[in-house]
């Protein structure tokens, strides 16, 4: 993850969209503009920030929002998780269809038609294709969650480059003054002693030289700008995230979590296959291990993680209402769901907690801790789907 990645690119595209419109009859005004607007060589700071910009940039630390950002990533999970999902269900379905056609011709011994061999053409460019576009989706997936891990970061990014500031500006000394010694007075070729002509040349070096009468301790350490610590801070942060494993970098990240079990689902509706354990989501060479539709999956690993999830069967009805849950709303603290309507109803708009309605289940929850289960509802469409099929 490069530092600052995200949010060096929406600088970068705010800059391109400003920038003069190429083959416009305005061209040489455009031109104009900008070379009047062309920043001055950047130079370094020969002193620390003063008191009143050191409380400015922490302001800026205290007031900034990222609710935006945060909507659109949010927004992007989603996306690429129903995506993944719909590719994954339409390739499933494929494969079933596939495996029909075969059962019902192997009694009559008869050998592939030409309908046949067309089918299973298809079907096999089809999970090619669908396997491409999963890879892509869970690459996409990862850089979401980098772009997410450097937003969560961002606050501690910048307190860290406010306490650098602090102990620069705490550490700073004002550089001494080390003046020039003036000429003396010469002897000139009569024998006198010319005093304007040494008052002259030190005149004429004063004004040259004016700069050059103060000069930097030798311990005293170059002032670094903002932007330079900023970059460092990120760097750093960069720099841990990307040493870490792949595993630990995203195996426990609800995020992928959730595309995993969406991917699974697609892949195994119907046959009650065991998730592998997060431990084989990643191989010994970092890159990712996606299954593939009929494919057997690598068997789980048998500790109680949970991460690995079971091939379960899940009750479809509310236990408040006792119907078939239209929304079903999970929680992370207990596991139950109920159907949203329902749930809605016994906790109320209050944020005051409530006991979970689970009979023997003594957490206590609030509306915000619950989510909509998409998996479980492409298992009750899926039910629901059939049972119509049947009728």
């Amino acid at each position: 993850m490069a530092p600052g990645r995200l949010l060096q690119q929406g600088r970068r595209r705010a800059e391109h969209s400003s920038a003069p419109g190429r083959g416009s009859g305005s061209g040489r005004q455009n031109n104009n503009v900008a070379s009047s607007d062309e920043l001055p060589p950047y130079e370094a700071p020969s002193q620390p920030l003063n008191d009143a910009a050191r409380r400015a940039l922490a302001q800026i630390s205290n007031n900034r929002t990222t609710r935006k950002l945060d909507d659109h990533l949010k927004k992007s999970t989603e996306l690429i998780r129903d995506a993944v999902g719909a590719t994954n269900d339409r390739a499933f379905e494929n494969h079933a269809a596939l495996q029909q056609r075969a059962e019902k011709s192997a009694p009559t011994r008869e050998g592939k038609t030409a309908a046949d061999a067309e089918l299973e053409t298809y079907v096999t460019a089809y999970n090619v294709d669908v396997s491409a576009a999963t890879a892509k989706l869970e690459a996409a997936l990862r850089d979401i969650i980098d772009y997410k891990v450097e937003l969560e970061d961002e606050p501690q990014v910048l307190g860290t480059v406010r306490d650098e500031l602090e102990a620069q500006a705490r550490d700073w000394k004002p550089r001494g003054l080390v003046r020039k010694k003036k000429k003396e007075p010469r002897e000139g070729a009569d024998g006198e002693i010319d005093v304007s002509m040494a008052d002259a040349e030190n005149a004429e070096e004063d004004e040259d030289e004016e700069d050059e009468d103060v000069e930097q301790p030798e311990d005293q350490a170059p002032v670094s700008g903002v932007n330079e610590v900023l970059d460092q801070v990120r760097q750093t942060k960069a720099n841990d995230w990307a040493n870490m494993e792949m595993g630990h970098r995203y195996a426990s990240h609800k995020d992928y979590v959730l595309f995993k079990r969406t991917l699974h689902d697609a892949q195994h509706p119907d046959d009650g296959a065991t998730l592998p354990h997060a431990s084989a989501w990643f191989g010994p060479d970092g890159q990712p291990v996606l299954s593939k539709v009929g494919e057997v999956d690598a068997p789980a690993d048998d500790e109680d993680d949970e991460l690995q999830i079971a091939g379960e069967v899940r009750s479809f009805r509310c236990p408040l209402s006792m119907a078939i849950m239209a929304e079903p709303y999970s929680n992370n603290n207990c596991k139950h769901t109920f159907d949203k309507k329902s749930i809605s109803e016994y906790l109320g708009n209050s944020r005051a907690q409530k006991q979970c309605p689970e009979a023997g289940c003594s957490q206590m929850l609030t509306l915000n801790d619950f989510f909509l289960d998409k998996i479980l509802l492409r298992k009750i469409k899926r039910q629901r789907a059939a049972d119509e099929q049947k009728e």
